[in-house]
């Protein structure tokens, strides 16, 4: 799982830098692929790892909690890349994004390595 998400940030830590240089559709295409990967694939692992050690009978508390978080991001994502297109441009609002990526992959490192 590590392993995976890491590589999920990764990728979207690639896409997000580079979607906004694409010149072509052929290379927006792929790039929409590594986004779309990255994205499903840590979302998936996530929410397994969200109700992995949590006892049956609190599950769907724990995936209503999961839930409500990810509703959060999804309110909070678009606000900030508005704010920041809005103050530079859609370049560094993209940029932003992948900055964030980059600072999802290094939590995640930290994080696992202080639970293992």
């Amino acid at each position: 799982d590590r392993r995976l998400i890491t590589g999920c940030f990764a990728l979207l830590a690639i896409y997000c830098a580079l979607v906004s240089l694409a010149e072509r559709m052929v290379a927006l295409y792929f790039l929409q692929m590594l986004g779309g990967t990255g994205t499903a694939a840590i979302f998936a692992v996530a929410m397994s790892n969200a109700i992995a050690e949590i006892p049956p009978e609190k599950r769907s508390t724990a995936m209503g909690f999961h839930q409500a978080i990810y509703g959060l991001g999804m309110t909070l994502g678009p606000a900030l890349m508005g704010a920041v297109t809005e103050g530079a441009s859609l370049m560094w609002g993209f940029f932003a994004l992948a900055a964030i990526a980059l600072v999802g992959l290094i939590f995640t490192q930290v994080v696992w390595k202080r639970l293992k």
